[in-house]
């Protein structure tokens, strides 16, 4: 369990000044429960968020405002509500987050009983209670307890609405992974009408490849060329046009990626499991779209196949 507290003020280091930054005033257990990844510096020691000593921990962009290079603010004073406090951490640079939240880009992070001393906790509306439940425990069994923890704690009666929220942090990744999913199922779906019109073209292909060089196959089977012979000679052929086309395809998605990257801020990659598939469904495809032409191939009379025009 941890209790936070949120705030906003001017911060100020030297000439540099930096308006309505955002700070969570925090007890202890919240890392715990939100890890905070540090990329330099530390996290606030256990004497020091019961003390209330006077240090922080940053947000790597407010630290990049401040002082240029992140890595430098650690042991750097700054000030903040009138008080001078030290920096003893930059948290790791996060990015935008999808889901919204926490933005520990444009933070900072200080213990609860500083905020006590520094600004009039009652005035203040945006603080709140967070809890982690044990393993295996969950999420609508931590609700009820919760709730009837409140409901005592505020001797509200049976027939009385509570006047709390609790808020499931969980509520908002379930929501996105279903439109992810949504999403998912329109791409395969589109994919395999795309297969589809792939492989009726690569076999009309095919048919044209075999009908063009049927003299050819003639002399081959003249000069005793085996039928599974033909048959492997136009399926390879198949299938390395299906290769050919996905390895295109690849490159154009690998560019997309990186435009996406570069406009959200955030790495897009392609997984080594997405590439296999592609590459084997690519394989198949081919194999099935030239089997039947294949086939008439490799059935050919060398006689007839040599006197066709």
């Amino acid at each position: 369990t941890a209790f936070i507290l949120f705030h906003q003020s001017t911060i100020d280091y030297k000439n540099e000044e930096l308006q309505n930054v955002p700070w969570y005033g925090v007890t202890e257990g919240y890392d715990a429960i939100q890890p905070v990844e540090i990329v330099t510096g530390r996290y606030l020691s256990t004497a020091e968020l019961n003390s209330g000593a006077p240090v922080i921990i940053i947000g790597y962009q407010n630290a990049e405002k401040l002082f240029n290079i992140p890595e430098e603010a650690v042991g750097k004073t700054i000030s903040i509500e009138g008080k001078k406090v030290t920096i003893i951490g930059v948290i790791q640079k996060q990015g935008k987050n999808l889901l919204g939240g926490w933005d520990f880009d444009n933070i900072l992070i200080v213990p609860y009983q500083f905020c006590k001393k520094t600004i009039d906790e009652r005035n203040s509306a945006d603080k709140f209670i967070m809890v982690k439940g044990k393993d295996g425990v969950t999420i609508q069994s931590i609700k009820n307890e919760l709730t009837g923890i409140m409901r005592a704690r505020r001797t509200l009666s049976p027939k009385q609405e509570d006047n709390f929220a609790l808020n499931d942090i969980t509520a908002g990744s379930t929501e996105l992974n279903a439109f992810f999913g949504s999403i998912n199922i329109g791409g395969w779906a589109i994919a395999a009408l795309s297969l589809i019109v792939g492989a009726f073209g690569v076999a009309n292909i095919m048919f044209v490849t075999v009908k063009e060089r049927t003299n050819q196959i003639g002399i081959k089977k003249a000069i005793g060329a085996k039928q599974y012979t033909i048959l492997t000679e136009f399926l390879l052929e198949s299938a390395f046009l299906c290769i050919l086309g996905g390895l295109i395809g690849l490159i154009l998605v690998y560019g997309l990626t990186q435009l996406l990257t570069n406009f959200l801020h955030f790495p897009i990659t392609i997984s080594l499991n997405i590439l296999l598939l592609a590459i084997s469904i690519c394989i198949i495809i081919g194999v099935l779209a030239g089997i039947i032409p294949a086939s008439i191939a490799a059935r050919m009379n060398p006689v007839k196949a040599i006197r066709a025009n």
